[in-house]
């Protein structure tokens, strides 16, 4: 477990998962649904390797292959029916591996993955994740009454207002850009970020750089003749809607 657990720990995945892998043997308990998915789908085969017995490392192969091939965009129905192979066999070995308490009701609704593809389509389209993240909207209910209406409605006022908020801070007043942030995606700035300009936010602390000669030799041949040497830089950049990262930013560190 302590070598899976550095192997896990060592692992830099890109900007657009969500969290950095957090500790198996310490956070395994506290770990998000995604930090579980990304568990099953990425890491574990590779990790697992070599650390388990090649009849259980092909036991949980089954499960997590399975799984890949139910979340593609297209689906035939040969693979659907190879991946339903793989979730009868990964429930039918789980007994003679792990015991008769192995055999829970999760494990057994495993078999049934494959009906509802093909009822319903990959399980992309039938995932949770969507209305997890929309649970901070919560907050746009104010009565008992209606709830999908006023949801809808908030919701929808939320995307058309940051939508324009940009626009709105050129052509209306400082009174009403400031009343309408909390509606807006600029409610999302945080302490740590810097206005640079209309839209646009720098996260963290600045750092000051000298350019390169091969980044001066760039901007001269650029047209640009006249400019200084050294610079301030923003590791990370928000504007509106996505954050840019300087490649100096390691993925272990947190926005």
């Amino acid at each position: 477990m302590k070598q899976i657990d550095k192997d896990l720990l060592c692992q830099r995945p890109p900007h657009d998962f969500a969290r950095a892998p957090r500790s198996l043997e310490r956070h395994r308990k506290h770990w998000k649904a995604n930090e579980l998915r990304n568990w099953l789908l990425y890491y574990s085969l590779p990790l697992l390797e070599n650390k388990l017995t090649p009849r259980y490392l092909h036991h949980f192969s089954l499960l997590v292959c399975a799984i890949h091939i139910l979340l593609r965009s297209e689906l035939t129905e040969i693979q659907i029916k190879a991946a339903e192979t793989m979730l009868t066999d990964f429930y039918v070995m789980l007994p003679e591996l792990y015991g008769i308490n192995g055999c829970t009701l999760n494990a057994h609704c495993l078999t049934h993955l494959a009906h509802y593809v093909r009822l319903w389509g990959p399980l992309w389209t039938q995932s949770l994740f969507g209305f997890e993240s929309m649970n901070g909207h919560v907050s746009m209910l104010h009565s008992k009454r209606k709830l999908a209406e006023q949801l809808i409605f908030s919701i929808d006022v939320a995307h058309t207002v940051g939508m324009l908020s940009n626009q709105l801070a050129k052509v209306e007043n400082v009174d009403t850009v400031e009343f309408l942030k909390p509606m807006s995606s600029l409610s999302q700035k945080r302490s740590n970020m810097t206005n640079i300009s209309t839209g646009v936010y720098s996260i963290g602390p600045l750092s000051k750089v000298s350019l390169s000669e091969d980044e001066q030799l760039m901007i001269k041949g650029k047209g640009i003749v006249q400019f200084a040497v050294l610079f301030l830089m923003y590791v990370e950049v928000w504007p509106s809607t996505n954050i840019y990262f300087d490649s100096s930013f390691s993925s272990d560190q947190t926005i």
